[in-house]
């Protein structure tokens, strides 16, 4: 029983420690161990307790931020009504995750990812892929109840999501509002137009 108690508390204080770290990760530099720690006010040895060296933390990060979008990857992946609608509102979840949710994990992933040989497949099975995934699920749906023509759900989806975590990164994470500012809103409509003028089902009046 001991061990059991000494075990919760200390996947809670990991927990405590995770979100303070997080936003650590969301000011525009690259933080050292030693900041990180300053930042989730412990040691550096405490720090390297619960997560191992700044990989393991950034993998943490990611991870832990992966299991709480789990609930909104469900959702992602249900269709919602007719075609055009199911994919408007799955885009613009997308675009409602980035800002409220995973935009600044995009950030943290691509920052520490880019060229690593670990942290990169990391950011890509813990935060990109799983938003592609459930998009590919909510395609299938439609191919299934007959609404869209049998396709790669694969290339689909990235048609679709990748334009949108670009244009959110580009308007907020790399300054793009400032230098060209644009509505999230307009792009999926155009998106969608596409894609259901190619791949939707014409039925018969």
């Amino acid at each position: 029983m001991r061990v059991r108690a000494r075990s919760v508390d200390y996947d809670s204080k990991r927990r405590r420690l995770l979100g303070r770290i997080a936003l650590r990760f969301k000011q525009p530099d690259r933080p050292s161990l030693r900041e990180l720690a300053a930042a989730a006010e412990v040691s550096v040895p405490t720090l390297r307790h619960y997560f191992g060296d700044r990989e393991g933390v950034v993998s943490a990060v990611l991870a832990d931020a992966h299991a709480r979008g789990a609930p909104f990857l469900a959702l992602a992946a249900r269709p919602e009504g007719p075609l055009p609608h199911s994919l408007r509102s799955g885009l613009m979840q997308v675009v409602q995750g980035h800002l409220f949710a995973v935009g600044g994990f995009h950030a943290i992933g691509l920052t520490e990812g880019l060229l690593h040989r670990t942290i990169g497949p990391h950011y890509l099975q813990t935060i990109l892929e799983p938003a592609l995934q459930a998009f590919e699920l909510r395609l299938q749906a439609h191919i299934d109840l007959g609404e869209l023509k049998p396709t790669s759900v694969r290339h689909a989806a990235l048609a679709l999501v990748a334009p949108v975590v670009l244009f959110m990164l580009h308007q907020g994470e790399l300054g793009g509002h400032r230098v060209r500012p644009g509505a999230a809103g307009e792009l999926v409509d155009y998106l969608v137009d596409g894609f259901v003028a190619a791949y939707a089902v014409q039925r018969s009046a």
